[in-house]
């Protein structure tokens, strides 16, 4: 006699599967929601992002979703879209609008002591 074994049975991994994970992942979803939709658990969907070929199936939607985006910003930079140029330069060459630090070495700091009025210097 058999023990029956309990819970679901496995789900098997579809090619439609790891085509949607690719084209969600693209998309910005976050693993819960691919979940929901292919009508799995978060469970099970980590355990599917063990595997390879759905660990790889996620990675590659996001990156070629990175690499559409960050190229058609690129091509609006270049034909003199200056929010593009601007968000492209700051985002990936670190470029900033902050103004930066008065540098102090040498300035001169002066306290007033309340007492007599005189300023006492003092060099940093």
């Amino acid at each position: 006699m058999t023990e029956a074994k309990l819970g679901r049975p496995p789900i098997e991994i579809l090619n439609s599967h790891i085509s949607q994970i690719e084209d969600f992942a693209g998309r910005g979803l976050t693993l819960h929601q691919i979940a929901v939709f292919l009508d799995v658990s978060d469970s099970t969907l980590d355990r599917w992002m063990k595997e390879p070929r759905i660990k790889r199936a996620y990675e590659r939607g996001r990156f070629l979703a990175q690499n559409q985006v960050a190229g058609t910003l690129f091509s609006l930079a270049l034909e003199g879209d200056v929010t593009a140029a601007i968000f492209y330069l700051k985002s990936q060459f670190g470029w900033t609008d902050r103004p930066k630090e008065e540098a102090t070495a040498g300035s001169q700091v002066v306290f007033y002591l309340p007492d007599n009025g005189r300023g006492v210097v003092h060099e940093s």
